[in-house]
């Protein structure tokens, strides 16, 4: 599908918008000036999930699942996770349950560390992963089968990245 997204005159930028087969764009949630992005997208019985994060010079980044059901977008409440500079990278949604992945740095080391979330449409909790390189762990990709949820990414061996995948059970 193509079309145009719509011009506003307010200052803070619409972060989501859902296409029409005619190419018109309803806007999201308004947010704190900033950069705001969205990079992944799922779907389930709840509605539709988007996952990104909401940065500014001042706070930091901080993780966002945003939620389309009944017609318009909201912004979830998510636990506290990581430190001021955190991201989900992807999202997925099995029949009854949502998952996020991402990172967040780790104040102490100076490294990125896994982070991994599990909600539905309104509670979420963090969930441990593993975070297997003694430098930064990066997830960056999550897939939902059956009950169980498979997330994708990288870990720093001492200066060689390489490929890891965590499976969680619902």
């Amino acid at each position: 599908m193509s079309g145009q997204s719509p011009t506003s005159a307010s200052p803070v930028p619409r972060l989501t918008s859902r296409w029409w087969s005619t190419g018109t764009a309803l806007p999201g949630p308004s947010l704190a000036a900033g950069t705001n992005a969205l990079y992944s997208v799922t779907v389930n019985k709840d509605g539709v999930f988007a996952a990104g994060e909401s940065d500014d010079e001042f706070s930091g980044a901080h993780p966002l699942v945003e939620r389309f059901s009944a017609g318009s977008w909201s912004i979830l409440n998510l636990p506290e996770a990581g430190s001021i500079w955190t991201n989900l990278r992807g999202i997925a949604a099995g029949a009854d349950s949502v998952w996020a992945v991402g990172t967040f740095l780790d104040p102490a080391s100076g490294n990125q560390q896994t982070l991994t979330l599990r909600g539905d449409s309104s509670i979420w909790t963090v969930v441990n992963g593993p975070n297997p390189g003694s430098g930064n762990n990066v997830l960056g990709g999550v897939a939902a089968v059956g009950d169980q949820f498979w997330a994708a990414g990288l870990d720093d061996q001492g200066g060689s990245n390489q490929t890891f995948i965590e499976r969680h059970s619902a």
